[in-house]
């Protein structure tokens, strides 16, 4: 539990107060004192105004993942019209939560190679403070408007991107969930390795690290749509009279005779499909559902996450951005409230684009300014090619096979460019 005088000396700080304050535009915040949050909606404005809130007791600060034109105008008892009129934008934010801290990390890793085959450059990653992390798209790198076409209706509709919240968002999640299950986390049964993109781990180092059984963790996914599979036998037989084709489906018996002509009928197994796909060919995947956590809860209108810079009234640890180059070698030391330093740094824009963690933060900051205009066409360029086939996938109404079956042949083409 964090003291009053840890809190105090933290968010007074005014490279800390910066920082914090850069993430709060547009944004309603809630602010935290130990186990509960003061009223909302609430904003902060100037710095001094994080300063005043820690003297009277704030031990944590969290920020939506919408922007509103005014935050202070919220209500619970807004419409959905409403709240869209009064929304400018919102963030893509992918909670990913786990007890155990290298999967943890590994899992992180993967949906941001997930992000980067599909060409999306501008993601971000910050340590959320307690088990897991916080990967981040800026609303600014999604097209301004996408259309959906009815087949049924043979009629195409313009969806404008902000109004596609929570849905949008919570589809887009599921998406890359399933592209990672699908492409990415692949268990090598012969060499008993489990495939996380380019690394791997053993699994006796996962089953230790876990603690849970291969039978726990492993589960049959389709081959053809990826769901998962659960085998089921019938009890029910089917019975032929090989004189005058009759047909009986019963429960197994040693003896059945035909009720037509009384001669013995022949005994068959009933063939059923493994999937509902009525496909029966699978798979044996891992099934990081049951290991790793991914909040669908946080992807919600006016749910907030904790801002980046914050503090953790559990750990006391900062809830710090990073490069995301730095995930696997990432340790909570880092995030210690004695040995953090924060990197000094201008917008949300630039935050949110080039964030940067080092403990010679002057370098990182030279080389993120002397790259800026480079990184920035790299970033707009990526921008029209990436999250567009994400949202594509999803809205052209194209089945949850043809998707993966999309994304399949999209990370095949880029393994033979690489």
């Amino acid at each position: 539990m964090l003291t009053l005088s840890q809190t105090l000396s933290y968010y007074k700080r005014k490279d800390v107060m910066q920082l914090m304050l850069s993430y709060a535009k547009d944004k309603e915040v809630g602010i935290r004192f130990n186990d509960s949050f003061g009223k909302r909606p609430d904003t902060l404005v100037y710095e001094n105004d994080i300063l005043e809130f820690a003297k009277k007791g704030a031990t944590s600060f969290h920020i939506s993942e919408e922007s509103w034109h005014n935050p202070l105008q919220l209500n619970p008892n807004m419409r959905r019209n409403e709240l869209d009129e009064l929304r400018k934008g919102w963030d893509l934010i992918l909670d990913i939560d786990c007890p155990y801290w290298i999967l943890a990390k590994l899992i992180t890793y993967v949906f941001i190679k997930a992000l980067k085959d599909h060409n999306i450059g501008c993601v971000s990653v910050k340590f959320s403070g307690g088990k897991g992390f916080h990967i981040g798209v800026p609303f600014e790198a999604f097209p301004q408007s996408i259309t959906k076409f009815d087949k049924e209706k043979q009629k195409a509709t313009i969806i404008d991107i902000k109004d596609w919240f929570p849905e949008g968002p919570r589809k887009i999640a599921g998406y890359l969930l399933d592209y990672s299950d699908r492409n990415l986390i692949n268990p090598d049964h012969e060499k008993r390795i489990i495939r996380f993109g380019k690394l791997s781990l053993t699994y006796d180092k996962f089953m230790q690290a876990t603690g849970k059984t291969e039978s726990e963790i492993m589960v049959k996914r389709c081959s053809k749509c990826n769901r998962v599979i659960e085998e089921k036998a019938s009890d029910d037989y089917e019975y032929i009279c090989p004189g005058c084709d009759t047909t009986i489906k019963a429960k197994s018996q040693d003896v059945m005779l035909c009720p037509k002509c009384k001669k013995m009928m022949v005994k068959k197994e009933i063939s059923i499909s493994l999937c509902k796909c009525g496909s029966n060919s699978y798979k044996d995947k891992l099934d990081i559902r049951k290991i790793v956590e991914i909040d669908t809860i946080l992807i919600s209108s006016r749910h907030l996450y904790r801002m980046p810079y914050s503090l953790h009234e559990k750990t006391g640890l900062v809830s710090v951005p990073f490069n995301i180059n730095h995930i696997l070698k990432f340790e909570k030391e880092e995030a210690d409230i004695k040995n953090f330093k924060p990197i000094l740094t201008g917008s949300r824009q630039r935050m949110l684009k080039l964030q940067t963690y080092s403990k010679r933060p002057l370098i990182r900051i030279l080389k993120a300014l002397g790259m800026q205009k480079i990184r920035q066409k790299k970033i707009l360029s990526n921008i029209k090619k990436g999250p567009p086939r994400i949202v594509s996938c999803i809205l052209l109404n194209m089945t949850r096979s043809q998707c993966l079956r999309s994304s399949s042949r999209h990370a095949s083409k880029r393994s033979l460019k690489d």
